[in-house]
């Protein structure tokens, strides 16, 4: 249903990767939730709930991963990773979540100083659109 990556207090992320995870899995076959945190790329908590009427995202519409958008994100945006003085941010962070119609693979960071949020399709790799701080 969701994922995304969760802060470590450094400025990592430039790989696509990031060890600290939480999110919530929908078991639609048992008719039930899985939510759990990931720290250190180790499952360190998990929760089974009731089932949810939000919308899911199946493993067959994510072909494109982390790996893949941050270097588009960063060769075509110029997308730089928060600082270690951000207040609550650092490094890149990425998220996997879907609204009525689509499906989004984002990546966080800083354009020109500001943060921003680039949107790729994650089974094409397609740039989907971004959001920039006005600030």
């Amino acid at each position: 249903m969701f994922l995304n990556s969760v802060d470590d207090g450094q400025v990592s992320g430039q790989d696509g990767k990031k060890a600290n995870w939480q999110g919530v899995f929908s078991l639609t076959k048992k008719r039930s939730q899985l939510v759990f945190v990931i720290e250190k790329g180790r499952l360190i908590k998990y929760k089974l709930t009731g089932a949810s009427d939000e919308l899911t995202i199946k493993d067959e519409w994510i072909k494109t991963d982390s790996t893949k958008i941050i270097k588009l994100a960063i060769l075509n945006f110029g997308l730089q990773p928060s600082p270690k003085t951000h207040p609550f941010s650092h490094g890149y962070h990425y998220r996997i979540i879907r609204d009525q119609k689509n499906i989004f693979l984002a990546v966080n960071g800083l354009i020109e100083g500001k943060e921003a949020e680039i949107y790729f399709d994650p089974k094409t790799g397609q740039y989907m659109g971004r959001t920039e701080a006005t600030n």
